[in-house]
């Protein structure tokens, strides 16, 4: 089967796409399939499938950055020897294209909204997100032949959007790396983008009253800069918040390391249509602790870690970790690894991709 993958970028290993949609476009390559991933900007190799490079019209400034006059024409060149189109993401100029290319061609097109259809993300820029929805994008949804959701709760919030539109539910996948080897340390640790969504202000809140009991412990920030994690920064100074870092972006294998070497990961934030971080910790044989606005509820049946309300649980929720026997906290790290080994392999996950949405898709 010929399928092409859209989406804005992968250009940034830190970011959910550079994890998900590279790890679905390999394994689907590995699968057998002829593969494509189309991307604007620089955009990485990836073994076994066919990565198109397109420009931007525009200095890259906000949502101007991502009009590529180049990647239309690309779209619609490449239309005739497609059989499946998968979108990944809205809300820009590359999510809008595959509105326009599948109406001239047989082949289908699936959507991944990829968290952006939560309550919570369509608050952020409204205004703005209202117009393109009218104009433009809520077409690509209703032509879409079925939407992809990686999640129960993402399923609720793509049905909210378009009634009665098929939707499938597949996790993302992940390929876990070798155990890190390093000693562990009493450190909290948050890893990912320094943005409102990821609500790392409740956790400092929460580090804040916890901290005065637990003196041997840290809180350790991760993550690229940015206006909110200035404030952030800012915030925990002028309160006089002590034993709390901030660290620069973390790739390959000293972003392993990090986990590896924290005796928790925590994410705390508002909405996650999935969370890559969490398979991450993981696979390092860290217990997480996660909010309810993530889909990872399955922790606690899992034994590795604890799903709460990051709002009024997350104090409680660290110190009992904190306090947790070390064997204990070990014991937990290890059923996580093994949860993700089993039931989040890429293989598995481009097998269902191929048979619960590509094929039936194009049938």
């Amino acid at each position: 089967m010929r399928i092409a993958h859209i989406v804005a970028s992968v250009a940034h290993e830190a970011s959910g796409p550079s994890e998900s949609v590279v790890g679905l476009t390999k394994a689907l390559a590995a699968r057998g399939h002829e593969v494509s991933l189309h991307a604007i900007g620089d955009t990485p190799d990836v073994p076994g499938v066919r990565v198109v490079r397109y420009h931007h019209d525009f200095p890259r400034v906000a949502w101007n950055a991502w009009w590529s006059t180049e990647m239309l024409i690309g779209l619609f060149r490449e239309s005739r020897s497609v059989d499946v189109w998968h979108n990944h993401s809205l809300w820009l100029p590359p999510n809008i294209y595959p509105t326009l290319v599948p109406a001239f061609t047989r082949a289908r097109l699936i959507t991944s909204p990829r968290g952006t259809l939560s309550p919570w993300a369509l608050a952020h820029s409204r205004q703005r997100k209202r117009a393109v929805w009218n104009l433009a994008q809520k077409w690509t949804l209703r032509m879409s032949a079925a939407l992809h959701a990686t999640s129960a709760e993402e399923a609720a919030d793509i049905r909210r959007m378009v009634p009665g539109k098929k939707v499938v539910e597949v996790p993302n996948g992940f390929a876990p790396s070798s155990k890190e080897i390093v000693e562990r340390s009493k450190t909290v640790l948050f890893l990912g983008r320094l943005h409102e969504v990821k609500g790392i202000d409740l956790l400092i809140d929460a580090w804040a009253r916890v901290a005065p009991t637990h003196p041997d412990w840290n809180l350790r920030i991760v993550g690229p800069p940015s206006a909110y994690g200035e404030r952030l920064r800012a915030d925990a100074r002028d309160r006089g918040i002590e034993r709390i870092t901030f660290d620069g972006p973390l790739y390959g294998s000293d972003k392993h390391r990090a986990y590896a070497s924290a005796s928790v990961f925590v994410l705390p934030s508002h909405s996650e249509n999935f969370g890559m971080v969490v398979l991450e910790a993981l696979a390092q044989e860290t217990p997480v602790i996660a909010s309810r606005g993530t889909p990872w509820q399955a922790l606690e049946s899992s034994g590795c870690g604890m799903w709460i309300d990051a709002r009024s649980e997350l104090a409680n929720a660290l110190v009992r970790h904190m306090d947790l026997p070390t064997a204990d906290a070990a014991e937990m790290g290890g059923r996580g690894r093994a949860w993700v080994e089993q039931d989040f392999s890429w293989d598995a996950i481009a097998l269902r991709m191929e048979v619960e949405l590509y094929r039936p898709a194009f049938e």
